[in-house]
């Protein structure tokens, strides 16, 4: 006997809880911290091994946080400008 997940049991579970409202619904709202991200990673490894003084390890922290950094950073002004202009629609309906 198997046992099916509908929404409601679904919420018991931590994973359940993460609501795709935390996602911009438009395609290219998502792409952009991607594009971000991968751009400040490809400029700001090209300055460090353009020193000619790293080696691997420093290239490849640098690459790390670079992404990492910029991708969040991108998704929370993306999440923080879609919710204020998605609340500014719903005010003063008196």
């Amino acid at each position: 006997m198997g046992s099916t997940l509908d929404s409601a049991s679904m919420l018991r579970y931590p994973v359940a809880r993460l609501s795709p409202m935390s996602e911009p619904e438009s395609p290219v709202l998502r792409l952009i911290p991607y594009l971000a991200a991968i751009t400040v990673t490809v400029f700001a490894t090209l300055s460090v091994v353009g020193t000619g003084e790293s080696n691997l390890l420093v290239t490849l922290v640098v690459a790390a946080v670079g992404y990492f950094g910029t991708y969040f950073i991108v998704k929370l002004i993306i999440h923080a400008l879609v919710t204020r202009i998605g609340s500014d629609h719903h005010d003063d309906h008196d």
